[in-house]
């Protein structure tokens, strides 16, 4: 995932000169904030869950998809690695198909 873009619709964001009221797409919290999207959205860092692991390969990818799954309409899951590897375990793809998870990253897998 971009960093760069809209968890909501995956548009660039814009960076204001001054904070601005805004309300965030998933919960509707209104905070002040100096970041969205060009088409206006807004998420805040409470509706923003990372799942860190050295590769990013099995643990981060299967709690990602978890979170996704499970609690997708409450935060939106991330996942990430210190030293990311090439490829995603294909061990953690098993079993998460097992269970009817899926990230579109493991779609050509």
């Amino acid at each position: 995932m971009n960093t760069e873009e809209c968890l909501i619709c995956k548009a660039p964001l814009e960076y204001l000169t001054q904070d601005e009221t805004m309300e965030c797409a998933v919960c509707h919290k209104q905070e002040a904030s100096k970041t969205r999207c060009v088409n206006g959205h807004y998420v805040c860092s409470d509706c923003h869950v990372a799942f860190l692991c050295v590769h990013n390969s099995c643990r981060s990818q299967i709690a990602e998809a978890l979170g996704r799954k499970l609690a997708g309409d409450v935060f939106d899951s991330f996942s990430a690695g210190t030293e990311p590897g090439s490829r995603i375990n294909p061990d953690a793809v098993r079993l998460m198909k097992q269970v009817y998870c899926r990230l579109p990253s493991w779609e050509t897998l």
